[in-house]
């Protein structure tokens, strides 16, 4: 359950009292109730899901190897809860899941992306597919496929892009390890209303994320870079992250939005990091510094802005 909200890095308020819940999922074990010996595990699933969007996404936040997800997996993640239907099913190495989910966020003014709870069935779908390969236990790979079937000039759409698929893969050795990920999607067309009616915003993306690691002191104290490359057709088809580097479009007494609302065509990301695990990832202290440079063609007058960012997280969980 989530009893804050804090607005106040795009200029709105910090707001405490229940916003929403996160997840809340029914599970029916079909492999036992149905004996079905063919497969390790099957699941029926209903109810209110955390969306994914690759690797990053995938991972729960207090395990997270950087203080923020990057810029491309929150495009694709978009913090969004749906609630849907999934089947989920394993055998030996190889984990699969599909899902059928409501865009309807049940929010009548059409502003919020996100439910306080259930989401109704009166609008647009979105579904999902993914398939995780564990060929040993330090290496894995993984494959996923959205797809958001909402028309925004008609229907609520929880997602601001058509589909996308990632390509992942994880690598532990020695007292490193390095994961990669590609992606590739598609932020619709204006003309079928599958983005927000604005033609910059549309057509294809593509981004790739490279994050190395070493253990300077095994499971104490590790070291991370995270490189971040992303890409579109259109001017504005990419967008940085919410807080941070963006918020300068909502700079006190008028400031000037320099760097165009984070919209343009091109973002790298270069970020360095030190966690130290205090209780392992139950209690830890993360730092890091990130420089982004975004390409912002469709702002006239504007150089191409780039900023330094530090970051510290102080994370716990029971």
């Amino acid at each position: 359950m989530n009893l804050v909200d804090d607005q106040r890095f795009n200029g709105k308020e910090l707001e405490y009292g229940y916003q929403d819940f996160d997840e809340a999922v029914f599970s029916l074990d079909a492999q036992r109730l149905f004996g079905v010996s063919q497969l390790d595990v099957l699941t029926l699933n209903y109810g209110r899901f955390k969306w994914h969007g690759g690797l990053e996404a995938r991972t729960s936040s207090n395990e997270l190897l950087t203080v923020e997800r990057s810029a491309i997996t929150n495009k694709l993640y978009q913090s969004a809860r749906p609630t849907g239907f999934t089947i989920n099913a394993v055998k030996g190495k190889l984990n699969g899941l599909v899902g059928i989910y409501s865009s309807d966020d049940n929010v009548p003014d059409g502003i919020s992306r996100n439910v306080e709870g259930f989401g109704g069935w009166n609008d647009g779908l979105m579904y999902n597919a993914e398939v995780i390969y564990s060929a040993t236990d330090d290496l894995r790979f993984g494959w996923e496929f959205l797809y958001n079937d909402a028309d925004v000039r008609t229907e609520d759409s929880l997602l601001q892009y058509k589909w996308a698929t990632t390509l992942s893969m994880e690598y532990a050795i020695g007292n490193g390890g390095i994961n990669v990920e590609g992606f590739y999607g598609d932020n619709g067309d204006v003309t079928t209303g599958n983005v927000k009616k604005n033609a910059k915003r549309s057509g294809e993306f593509w981004a790739v994320t490279v994050t190395p690691y070493y253990w300077i002191a095994p499971a104490k104290l590790q070291a991370v870079v995270q490189l971040m490359y992303a890409g579109s057709e259109k001017s504005e088809g990419i967008r940085t992250n919410s807080r941070y580097f963006r918020a300068t479009s909502y700079g006190s007494g008028g400031s000037p939005n320099i760097v165009n609302s984070g919209y343009g065509d091109e973002l790298t990301t270069v970020y360095a990091g030190l966690n130290y695990l205090i209780c392992g990832d139950n209690l830890k202290v993360q730092a890091g510094v990130e420089y982004a440079a975004l390409n912002t063609p469709s702002k006239k007058g504007a150089s191409n802005p780039d900023a330094v960012t530090y970051l510290f997280g102080f994370r716990s969980f029971f």
